[in-house]
């Protein structure tokens, strides 16, 4: 069970970091003047 819950905690953290950090990168990308990324 305990593991179950465990999973379940991964993969939310995993959905809700990873559009996070994408953003932080695309925005980092932009602010450094690369051409491409929007």
């Amino acid at each position: 069970m305990a593991v179950v819950i465990f999973l379940c905690c991964l993969l939310g953290g995993i959905a809700i970091g990873l559009p996070i950090a994408w953003s932080l990168l695309l925005l980092r990308r932009c602010s450094d003047g690369i051409p491409g990324y929007v």
